[in-house]
């Protein structure tokens, strides 16, 4: 699951509109709720993660078969109690090389405390709009040929180390995103991203103690400096 806030995002993107963008897939709550309401033609979602992108396979997929109403049903009340959950994430992997990730199916017994928190209509909107979404494994850096994109969502990747074992320049994700074009990401107070010198657009914190879930990240949706700037 995502440790982030969808009620975070939500304040953060909610004037936000745009026709192609880019997100860290993680576990796929953020881009499937958050990230995809904002986008009208395409969203593509990557992680070198094969973990990550075994659950929102997974998930993305469980939708598709169930619909929006048993799927929420299920996965809202998912604890480990039924195989039911992991044995259809499975499934929905077969023949990817993402069942690699299948070692992590005992934690996915803890996806009810942030899917108890998500809507019908959420889910149904997704559903409707899911044929938008692509997956792809990779690093940020092979976004760069598929872009560049209106908005591109970053979680707070530039903390963490590519496949290559270094980390990510602000500046490959500036040539991701169009001139004009929309950066998003979480931080803590020391991210590096935080102090990449992106203009702020809009951002957000969630009160201490008022959470429903996820951990006390910033939300920040940004722009990349231009001479005029």
């Amino acid at each position: 699951m995502s440790n982030e806030s969808l009620e975070g995002w939500g304040e953060v993107l909610k004037d936000i509109s745009v026709e192609r963008a880019a997100a860290i897939c993680s576990g796929g709550e953020v881009a499937f709720f958050s990230i995809l309401p904002h986008v009208q033609e395409e969203l593509q979602l990557i992680d070198h993660c094969y973990s990550s992108l075994y659950f929102a396979i997974g998930k993305y997929k469980i939708i598709e078969d169930l619909g929006p109403k048993k799927s929420l049903k299920l996965l809202s009340t998912y604890s480990g109690s039924t195989n039911e959950v992991p044995t259809l994430i499975s499934k929905a992997n077969e023949g990817l090389p993402t069942l690699y990730g299948r070692f992590k199916e005992s934690k996915f017994c803890y996806t009810h405390t942030m899917w108890e928190w998500i809507s019908q209509k959420e889910v149904d909107e997704f559903s409707e709009n899911k044929e938008k979404i692509s997956f792809l494994h990779g690093d940020l850096s092979d976004l760069i040929d598929r872009g560049p994109f209106d908005l591109v969502y970053i979680s707070n990747a530039l903390d963490y180390k590519t496949r290559k074992n270094v980390y990510v320049d602000p500046a490959t994700i500036e040539r991701i995103v169009k001139p004009g074009g929309f950066i998003a990401h979480s931080y803590l107070s020391t991210n590096k991203a935080n102090k990449a010198g992106w203009k702020t657009v809009a951002e957000y914190r969630i009160p201490y103690g008022s959470r429903k879930y996820g951990l006390d990240w910033n939300y920040k949706l940004c722009q990349p400096q231009t001479k005029e700037d």
